[in-house]
């Protein structure tokens, strides 16, 4: 009687311990895989570019990456890798510090330089290598190859003709009337630039060559410069007296003028103007931004030398006109008188 009780809960018991045995059964078991070890970081060096094409003198930024695992040497003076002995034969503007990036497995450096491209064509960066001391032995490693386009392609795009556009069909008569009218256009276009030069040949004979003078000299005297001021004074004294003693003033130099010009001047007008000129021509050698009041009394010389010179050949000029007309007559009255001396004697 005391053993009734007991029986459904052993039973239940037996029942639980089978169905715990049985799904323990068909649950899958692990291979062993033995003793797990952490990864080992990469090795490398990468190289990247910010752009894919740049113009010539444009900047390009170029980043550079080390990556090692950590208790790897580096294999340089200081411990750390440089690009610098990589590029150093390129034209490098901007090289800050790089960034270090340290942890238990991987240390890692990244450089941003800054390029300047100085040719056009494909332009192949330089290729940084990358050297440790491993526990095997030394290890290196080059960065991959990047291209980048310098200036315009090799050539245009290879484009289809443009498609004509619609127009009407041309007859005899258009063809007629495009030679007559292309006649008429010439006819016209010739006689407008042959009224240009006659008009300007005109300006150039009616103008002396002392009123070109003064016009220069102001030109020269309004200048912003100072050198240019002179250079435009030098000039005008070349093109008056090139003008008045026929020869190529303006494309002479002042040795080629003055060798003209000797013996065709009295002394004293002849060493003031070879002086007035070198001065001039000294200004070349003046510091840059020269004051145009620096030239002044250069200019109001050359003035008056030109003054002088055009008095002294208007004298001479009167002069000789007047001998002119005294020796005619002379012979007016010389001819009436052997008039008179025929006519007694006859």
């Amino acid at each position: 009687m005391s053993r009734g009780p007991r029986a459904p809960w052993a039973l239940l018991m037996i029942l639980l311990l089978s169905t715990t045995a049985g799904i323990a059964a068909d649950s899958p078991v692990p291979p062993d895989i033995g003793h797990r070890t952490s990864d080992i970081a990469p090795f490398s060096v990468s190289l990247s570019a910010s752009a894919n094409s740049v113009n010539i003198g444009d900047p390009l930024v170029v980043t550079v990456t080390y990556r090692w695992p950590g208790g790897w040497t580096v294999v340089s003076p200081n411990g750390e890798p440089d690009p610098a002995k990589d590029f150093a034969n390129a034209f490098v503007t901007n090289f800050p510090p790089p960034q270090k990036n340290s942890s238990g497995q991987e240390e890692r450096r990244v450089f941003t330089l800054t390029l300047l491209a100085n040719r056009d064509g494909a332009w192949e960066l330089p290729r940084p290598t990358f050297t440790v001391q491993t526990p095997e032995g030394a290890r290196s490693v080059v960065a991959s190859t990047v291209l980048v386009q310098v200036g315009a392609e090799d050539k245009p795009a290879d484009l289809p003709p443009a498609r004509q556009a619609w127009t009407r069909a041309r007859g005899p008569a258009d063809n007629e009337r495009a030679w007559w009218m292309l006649a008429i256009a010439l006819v016209v276009i010739a006689g407008v630039v042959a009224l240009l030069l006659a008009r300007r040949r005109q300006q150039e004979t009616t103008r002396t060559p002392w009123e070109q003078f003064y016009e220069d000299w102001q030109s020269a005297s309004n200048a912003a410069d100072g050198k240019e001021a002179g250079a435009r004074l030098s000039l005008a004294l070349r093109r008056c007296l090139g003008t008045v003693f026929r020869f190529d003033g303006p494309a002479a130099t002042t040795r080629e003028a003055a060798a003209f010009l000797r013996g065709r001047l009295p002394d004293d007008e002849f060493r003031d103007l070879v002086r007035l000129l070198e001065s001039l021509d000294a200004l070349r050698w003046a510091p840059e931004h020269l004051p145009p009041s620096a030239v002044r009394p250069l200019a109001e010389q050359g003035r008056a030398w030109n003054g002088a010179l055009k008095r002294r050949l208007d004298a001479e000029a009167e002069l000789l006109k007047a001998a002119g007309t005294t020796r005619s007559t002379d012979t007016a009255r010389a001819s009436s008188a052997n008039a008179a001396d025929a006519k007694k004697s006859a």
